[in-house]
């Protein structure tokens, strides 16, 4: 009987492991540990690792009868610490007697770089894999979404395992490796999770949100892509062109990883602009139990849809981000408004990324077409 060992880090990642375990266990015929440990590793927007997707769910998703671990992973001595535990598994040989989870071929190696230094003792730590996509169950392959590698556009897969078995709800680029195991999640199962996780005895009763419109952050500004005020002046550019100020209302998603500073900049800006922004509303109100920057859009729909009451088509998404392509399938009702498109990506982005960016928007353009048909 091998023990679950799950290596996650943001909450959407989390709830998508989650997600995953569970089709593992209702599929698999083998007898599994009731014991899961997870090592919660510390992210740009949870870097003290405070939001638990595991603590808040994981008996609901998984069942009673399992016991959950939550190990954090905050600073760099624990992420030694850990290093030094896995590499000890390997040199006593009991890697190979662990069920290990991870987002995507050598993302546990990627822990242990330090200003581009390799501190990794090993090439690999485990073997036979499960993984569980990017973000929300988004199939990767590689290490790196291809959008963010600097190193040439290739769907090739380098990771250095023998067989992998990977969970995912939806793919971008990736192919199929006839070496690997390929599990779909599909649609009805997901949603019928994230249903169980808005149940409660009443429903929010607030005023009708019509005409609303979420718009999804990025991460341009810091991942190096573009300036600050160039992100910000994109998404203003964009709004103008895509928003009707006197009968639309914005709520704004912040990515996980995005600096404070640029959310609270671009609302004011907003603001000062005349458009009605619904973000205060909803902190007020506690619509919400998480912040906006943690809570994965899937699950934030879903809490719109079944808690608010909020038709679903009264809502639209902007196209930015891979996030608004599994809410489309989740909820195909919701209208998705085209990404920013060439003139804004080429005007307000570095030139060494907008070839990958202009690439991104329309595989999503063309996968958003291909599921409303």
């Amino acid at each position: 009987m091998k023990r679950e060992i799950v290596f996650t880090s943001s909450y959407s990642s989390q709830l998508g492991a989650l997600i995953s375990l569970s089709k593992y266990f209702k599929n698999d015929l083998e007898i599994h540990s009731k014991y899961i440990i997870i090592f919660h590793i510390s992210s740009k927007g949870d870097p003290k690792c405070n939001y638990s997707c595991f603590v808040d769910y994981g008996r609901i998703i998984l069942g009673s009868n399992y016991q959950i671990r939550v190990i954090k992973i905050n600073n760099i001595l624990k992420r030694l610490v850990l290093l030094f535990f896995i590499s000890s598994l390997k040199i006593i040989g009991l890697n190979n007697y662990l069920s290990i989870w991870e987002p995507s071929p050598n993302w546990l190696k990627r822990l242990f770089y330090y200003k581009n230094i390799n501190l990794n003792f090993f090439k690999n730590y485990f073997k036979n894999i499960k993984f569980y996509g990017d973000g929300f169950l988004c199939l990767s392959q590689t290490s790196m979404p291809f959008w963010l590698d600097n190193e040439k556009l290739s769907n090739e897969n380098e990771n250095n395992y023998f067989k992998s078995i990977f969970y995912y709800f939806y793919s971008l680029n990736s192919y199929i490796n006839k070496k690997n195991k390929y599990i779909k999640i599909e649609t009805a199962y997901i949603k019928n999770i994230l249903d169980k996780l808005t149940l409660s005895p009443k429903n929010i009763r607030n005023k009708k949100y019509k005409n609303l419109i979420i718009f999804p952050l990025t991460t341009f500004y810091e991942t190096n892509r573009c300036s600050l005020e160039a992100e910000i002046s994109l998404y203003i550019d964009y709004l103008n062109e895509k928003i009707n100020k006197k009968v639309d209302s914005l709520l704004i998603k912040p990515h996980p990883g995005n600096l404070e500073i640029k959310v609270l900049l671009l609302i004011k800006r907003l603001k000062a602009k005349n458009f009605s922004i619904l973000n205060n509303d909803f902190e007020k109100k506690q619509i919400l139990k998480l912040p906006l920057k943690i809570i994965p859009l899937e699950l934030l729909c879903t809490i719109l849809v079944k808690k608010m009451d909020i038709n679903e088509k009264d809502i639209k998404i902007a196209l930015n981000s891979n996030a608004t392509l599994s809410t489309s399938y989740l909820f195909p009702k919701i209208k998705c408004l085209k990404p920013f498109g060439e003139k804004l990506i080429y005007k307000y982005i570095k030139k060494e990324f907008t070839k990958k960016r202009m690439v991104q928007e329309e595989i999503l353009i063309n996968k958003i077409y291909k599921n409303k048909k």
